[in-house]
């Protein structure tokens, strides 16, 4: 398997910690192509602790949250999608690994038809009430701390997280719970219907 990876990085005081380059290098471990996205301008000097370990730096402010910095490093990546069989968003927002990655990733291959994974699951969401306020729902979905997905399988997955990010602005304005909640009923909808259409012909 072929991996690109996007890491999303923010920092109240404009600095990458010590245990952000230690995930990095952790998941470069697992990743063929390693980009770095933060939501800060960040120094010279801190760009240069990615020296050896991230592919690309992407370094800018904006407002969009972690979702954001995966729109940007998917960005970079478009026009070469087709290099890669999988593609994880990891954050740092927590510390690890506390052990190898690769023993995860491992485990996963072992069920071919497992495209679409994370680390965790949580099993409430954000949902709209009578009165129009979100209020705490069981709506199971994997947590954006670390997911991945499949983008060279014919699924059309990457066309559809190409749709999901133009329309971050609008998902933000809803709160990052429910972009947490709707970017895996969004995925796991799209390979519904290409399971679907597959039957079909």
């Amino acid at each position: 398997m072929k991996r690109a990876a996007v890491f999303a990085h923010y920092d109240i005081d404009n600095i990458i910690d010590d245990y952000v380059i230690y995930y990095l290098k952790e998941l470069k471990e697992i990743a063929d192509e390693l980009v770095f996205v933060s939501c800060n301008e960040l120094s010279e000097n801190e760009k240069s602790k990615l020296d050896g370990i991230a592919d690309f730096v992407i370094a800018e402010k904006h407002d969009e949250y972690d979702f954001g910095s995966y729109k940007r490093g998917f960005v970079y990546l478009t026009s070469r999608l087709n290099d890669f069989d999988e593609l994880i968003f990891a954050n740092d927002s927590c510390y690890g690994p506390l052990y190898s990655l690769r023993q995860i990733f491992e485990e996963m291959e072992k069920d071919s038809r497992c495209d679409f994974w994370g680390i965790t699951k949580n099993r409430f969401g954000a949902i709209k009430n009578k009165n129009s306020k979100y209020v705490s729902a069981i709506r199971p979905h994997i947590q954006s701390y670390f997911l991945l997905t499949g983008i060279n399988n014919g699924s059309g997955i990457h066309q559809a997280i190409i749709i999901l990010l133009q329309h971050l602005q609008d998902l933000l304005h809803t709160g990052i719970l429910h972009v947490n909640v709707y970017f895996t009923f969004f995925i796991l909808s799209v390979k519904r219907q290409t399971q679907t259409q597959d039957k079909k012909t």
